[in-house]
C-alpha cells in the first residue's frame, strides 16, 4: 500500500509540474524570464505584437469589462500612460472578456475614455501569461524581461508602478 502512496504522489507531482507548462514546454512566466510573445489585435482592428516593443518598458494589465477592480484601474493607468506619452513607455491593456467582444470593448474604452492601447485577448495572452485572476499587471523591462507582477488592484498601484517604471528607464 505504500508503495502505490508513493507511485500515486510521484504521479501526482509529475502531473502537476507538468500542467504548469505551456504548450512550448517552457513554465509559467516568473520574474526575470523573458516575457511570452503574443500578436493580438487592437480595437481598431490593427495588429499588435510583444516583440515589435523591444526596447521600451511595456505594462501589460489584463482586464475585463465586467471586473470592478478593473474598472478601478482604469484612472490610475490613465495617469501613468498620460505620464509617460511620449517616453519609453508602452501601457497595453489586453481584455480577457473573450469571444467576439471588439464591438462592445471599443465601447467601453470610449465610455471611461481610455487613450491607452487596448487589445482583445483570444486565449493566447492569457494562457501564455498563465493569468487566472484580473486584473493582472506585468512590468517588462526594455529587454521584454519580466521585472514585476502585480495581481489586483489596489489605490496607489499607479505611485508604486511610476517608480517602477522610472527606474527601468
Amino acid at each position: 500500500m505504500k508503495r502505490i502512496s508513493r507511485y500515486l504522489a510521484v504521479f501526482i507531482f509529475l502531473f502537476a509540474v507538468l500542467s504548469c507548462s505551456s504548450e512550448s514546454g517552457t513554465v509559467a512566466p516568473v520574474i526575470g524570464a523573458k516575457a511570452p510573445d503574443f500578436t493580438l489585435k487592437d480595437i481598431n482592428g490593427k495588429t499588435l505584437t510583444l516583440r515589435d516593443l523591444k526596447g521600451k518598458v511595456v505594462l501589460l494589465e489584463f482586464w475585463a469589462t465586467w471586473c470592478p477592480p478593473c474598472r478601478r484601474s482604469i484612472p490610475e493607468m490613465e495617469a501613468l500612460s498620460r505620464k509617460y506619452f511620449n517616453r519609453d513607455v508602452v501601457l497595453v491593456g489586453v481584455n480577457v472578456d473573450g469571444g467576439d467582444s471588439f464591438d462592445a470593448v471599443k465601447n467601453f474604452v470610449n465610455q471611461y475614455n481610455m487613450t491607452y492601447t487596448v487589445v482583445v485577448d483570444n486565449g493566447d495572452a492569457s494562457r501564455k501569461y498563465q493569468v487566472s485572476s484580473i486584473p493582472a499587471i506585468f512590468l517588462l523591462d526594455k529587454d521584454q524581461k519580466i521585472v514585476k507582477r502585480y495581481l489586483g488592484f489596489s489605490p496607489g498601484l499607479g505611485e508604486e508602478l511610476s517608480r517602477q517604471i522610472e527606474a527601468l528607464l
